[in-house]
């Protein structure tokens, strides 16, 4: 269905300016033709883009899957952590974070009763080089899924 629509859109007009002018010329000049590859070109740029625009949407789910995008609202976002936008999350950024998450929480009136059960930064930073990746971040979520 979509080739069909791809077809009658944009390649059957391009087809009848680039490989018949003279039957473009015959029906309304070379104006017509000229005008009707535009419109052509213009079409064809315009699919070229949508499809550009939903290749990055589908990049950036898979991206926030991989980083941990938990989909509960006791999972947290990795950018929620990565204040800084550096790709990375640091001591600081993750102590900032909990600290506020944890005085969100208690200002709603949840109980704290699993806070000793917080996983600490050292066991969440997999390759021990002082942060945390978007794949550390994303592996530690699973693993509280389980």
């Amino acid at each position: 269905m979509k080739s069909k629509t791809l077809c009658r859109s944009v390649l059957l007009p391009l087809t009848m300016a680039l490989l018949i002018p003279e039957a473009a010329q015959a029906a309304g000049g070379k104006d017509d033709s000229q005008s009707l590859q535009q419109q052509s070109q213009q079409t064809l740029q315009q699919k070229k883009q949508q499809a550009t625009e939903k290749k990055n949407q589908m990049k950036a789910q898979q991206q926030n899957k991989a980083a941990g995008a938990g989909k509960s609202r006791n999972m947290s976002q990795f950018k929620d952590f990565d204040r800084d936008g550096n790709g990375k999350i640091s001591r600081e950024e993750m102590t900032e974070m909990r600290t506020e998450r944890i005085q969100e929480r208690s200002e709603q009136g949840y109980q704290m009763k699993n806070m000793g059960n917080m996983p600490a930064f050292d066991s969440m930073d997999k390759n021990k080089d002082g942060s945390i990746d978007a794949d550390e971040f994303g592996q530690h979520q699973t693993e509280m899924r389980q």
